[in-house]
């Protein structure tokens, strides 16, 4: 990862200590192994689900801790579908956050749901932040063009303000037949992640998240996968339970990324230096044809879609 130019990991966390006792301990487990590393390699919580309702003891926990990210001397805290639709909560918990000495970048949902963000759906974002004067776009389940205009408008908007706007860019979304996200968006390839790097980096985004959450279930991990044996041609391994089958390798779109991350943290163009390609195929069926013998993420019938999935060859060139 470090060598792709990512600098950290945020920690999304659906509980904490009193609800899901395992999550404290296993991010514990992570901030000491960042900070055993020879390199800054940076860390942040984001809470979820029932995490908010222990705040105070996740600043307090991780406040002090080496791979700690801080911005002017706060911990960097995050959080997604705070207050949940419609911003229902979501003053009362940016105050505390703030009461606690955090950098409050949290994530919130508009009553509009996952619908592109408009240039006035943006200034309500905004103005509705209270103390918070940062913002997380979580962005991933949606078409590439949608994510990006999203990202110009908040971002357009929230600069102007001043705020800190931090960016989604994601690899590819689509849900396990088995679950309740059996939904694909069409990238074609690398190109719909380009686009949102690109959106990112021409509307001066802060930050940007290369947004992996629930990634295992929902396909937009970028994590290096070492397959165990090939099977059909194609490297795949199983990683941690039966029901994500086994997982295919998607080190192409963090490979394809660099460039994009290096043009994000420079300003510009980087010199291309060495000819690489970077191939991609949908392997969930795009028709109700009847495939078999695919593995835990394809399905007899094809993920629900808005528009036709490709059944291409897609290739970056770089």
């Amino acid at each position: 990862m470090r060598t792709r130019g990512i600098d950290g990991f945020a920690l999304n966390c659906g509980g904490w200590d009193a609800s899901e006792p395992h999550y404290k301990r296993r991010v514990l487990r992570l901030y000491d192994a960042a900070a055993s590393l020879d390199f800054d390699f940076k860390l942040f919580v984001s809470a979820d689900g029932r995490a908010p309702d222990e705040l105070k003891d996740i600043v307090a926990t991780t406040r002090g801790l080496k791979a700690q990210l801080r911005v002017d001397g706060k911990p960097v805290l995050s959080a997604y579908a705070a207050g949940g639709k419609g911003f229902t909560d979501s003053t009362a918990l940016a105050s505390e956050a703030e009461s606690l000495g955090a950098f409050f970048v949290p994530h919130f949902f508009l009553a509009t749901g996952e619908r592109q963000i408009s240039a006035r759906e943006a200034a309500q974002v905004a103005q509705r932040l209270g103390s918070a004067n940062r913002y997380f776009y979580f962005g991933a389940a949606g078409a590439p063009d949608l994510i990006a205009k999203s990202t110009e408008a908040l971002s357009a908007e929230l600069k102007t303000r001043g705020k800190v706007f931090m960016a989604p860019v994601t690899p590819y979304y689509r849900g396990l037949p088995a679950g309740t996200n059996y939904r694909a968006f069409e990238t074609s390839g690398f190109s719909g992640m380009a686009t949102e790097w690109e959106a990112a980096i021409a509307s001066g985004a802060t930050w940007v998240q290369i947004v992996t959450w629930n990634d295992w279930a929902e396909s937009t991990y970028v994590a290096p996968i070492e397959p165990v044996a090939p099977i059909g041609g194609t490297g795949r391994a199983h990683v941690y339970d039966d029901r994500f089958g086994d997982l295919l390798s998607h080190t192409a779109y963090l490979d394809a990324s660099e460039y994009y991350i290096q043009w994000f943290k420079s300003g510009s163009k980087p010199a291309i230096t060495r000819d690489r390609l970077f191939y991609f195929y949908r392997l969930n069926p795009l028709g109700r044809e009847r495939r078999l013998g695919l593995g835990a993420h394809d399905a007899s019938t094809p993920p629900h879609a808005q528009e036709p999935l490709s059944s291409q060859i897609h290739v970056q060139c770089s």
